[in-house]
C-alpha cells in the first residue's frame, strides 16, 4: 500500500478514533472504512468491534482498565505498572510488547510515552491486530469473534505502518525526553 493510501486511511481512522460519532464509530465499520475503501477486503469482521471498545473505551483488563468501567474516551493510566526505561521502550507500546514477547504494558494505551508511535498502535488495532493476538482462546479477553479469522489481513496486520518511527529530531535519552523544536517561520 502507498504511503498516500495510508495517509487517507490514517486520517480517517483517527477521525474515527477521536469519537466523532461516539460508540457507533467505534464499534462499526466506520474506522475500517478507509482502508477497506483503499484496499478491499481487508477489514476484520467481528462485529460490534468489542476490541476497539475495549482498547479505546473501556481500558484493557489488567492493565488499564479501572475497577467501575465506563466507557468513556480518555487517557488512562495504571501507575501500578512499573515505567520501562527509555532505552528498553517499545513504539509499538502493549502491541510491540505482545508481539514480541516482551513486558513493556506501560506505553499506549496505557497512559502515552513521547517515544509510543500512536498511529501506528491505531493502525494494527482498527485493523483487527489485536484479535490476531487474542488467538482462538480470548487470551486478551475481547471475546470469542475477536479471533485470527476475523482478521483477512492476519499477521500482516501488525506490519501496517504510517511511514514515520520518531520525530525528525531525535529525542533525548531522559527527561525532558523532547528536543529542542525546529525553528519556525523566521521574520525579515
Amino acid at each position: 500500500m502507498s504511503p498516500a493510501k495510508i495517509a487517507i486511511a490514517v486520517a480517517v481512522t483517527m477521525q474515527a478514533i477521536a469519537g466523532t460519532g461516539g460508540m457507533k464509530k467505534v464499534t462499526g465499520t466506520s474506522s475500517a472504512v478507509a482502508m477497506v475503501a483503499v484496499s478491499p477486503g481487508t477489514a476484520p469482521t467481528n462485529f460490534p468491534r468489542t476490541d476497539l471498545v475495549t482498547t479505546f473505551l473501556t481500558g484493557i483488563a489488567g492493565v488499564n482498565q479501572m475497577s467501575t468501567v465506563t466507557a468513556s474516551e480518555m487517557l488512562r493510566l495504571n501507575t501500578g505498572i512499573a515505567p520501562v526505561p527509555f532505552a528498553n521502550q517499545n513504539r509499538l507500546g502493549i502491541v510491540g510488547s505482545l508481539l514480541s514477547g516482551g513486558s513493556d504494558f506501560a506505553g499506549f494505551p496505557n497512559g502515552r510515552r513521547p517515544k509510543d508511535d500512536i498511529v501506528d498502535i491505531s493502525l494494527v488495532a482498527v485493523m483487527g491486530g489485536l484479535c490476531v493476538a487474542n488467538g482462538n482462546a480470548d487470551a486478551l479477553g475481547f471475546g470469542a469473534a475477536c479471533n485470527p479469522s476475523a482478521v483477512p489481513l492476519g499477521n500482516t496486520a501488525f506490519s501496517l505502518h504510517d511511514g514515520v518511527d520518531q520525530a525528525v529530531v531525535p529525542f533525548l535519552p531522559a527527561f525532558p525526553y523532547l528536543n529542542t523544536p525546529n525553528a519556525g517561520a523566521l521574520s525579515n
